[in-house]
């Protein structure tokens, strides 16, 4: 696991009024030293700004996106930094709730 949020304070609403955010550095550099050669994916910087911006998109209340190219989709990513980005779908979604 790259990353996770952790619910620590809750509102009498249920919802969640503060996160913890951890990110498991040492994983993402594992993982990118045990890609294959000139796989497009291993890029320790870029994989670790995609977990930082995919943990606090969970902590501002978006969820995974499986089929979007954007930030809130697990996994590796390559060097395009269009998954360093939230689509429009989740931006809305965080501007109607805040």
């Amino acid at each position: 696991m790259r990353g996770a949020n952790y619910c620590v304070a809750w509102t009498y609403f249920s919802v969640c009024d503060q996160y913890w955010t951890v990110i498991n550095q040492l994983q993402i550099y594992f993982e990118t030293l045990t890609h294959a050669p000139g796989d497009v994916g291993p890029n320790f910087e870029v994989n670790m700004v995609e977990t930082i911006r995919h943990e606090l998109g969970h902590s501002a209340g978006s969820s995974h996106s499986p089929t979007a190219p954007d930030a809130m989709r697990s996994g590796w990513v390559d060097t395009n930094l269009v998954w360093c980005t939230y689509s429009q779908h989740h931006v809305s979604h965080v501007n109607s709730a805040y």
